[in-house]
């Protein structure tokens, strides 16, 4: 998966569409953080490109932690209006 590229146009050639790859082993400072689902499930989201579907598509992160162990579970749909709580609610 790669990031959408949010800057500005330079002015020369064809404007960026991507901005490198998404890595979700190193953390998810790069999403945005949506809120608390339950005591320890945190929420975070972001609209990046699939290259396997060749799409735009809507990536939610739920990171758990419980004591010493820690989870995360990826959801994604193709519809990027969505919100993540609906996504959630799926």
């Amino acid at each position: 998966m790669l990031w959408l590229y949010e800057g500005v146009y330079r002015g020369a050639g064809r404007s960026r569409k991507y901005d490198g790859k998404v890595d979700f082993v190193a953390g998810v400072n790069c999403f945005e953080y949506v809120g608390i689902l339950n005591d320890t499930t945190e929420v975070y989201t972001k609209v990046v490109y699939a290259r396997f579907l060749k799409r735009v598509i809507h990536v939610v992160i739920l990171r758990s932690t419980n004591g010493e162990k820690k989870g995360q579970v990826l959801l994604n749909s193709t519809d990027t209006e969505h919100d993540a709580m609906t996504l959630i609610a799926y």
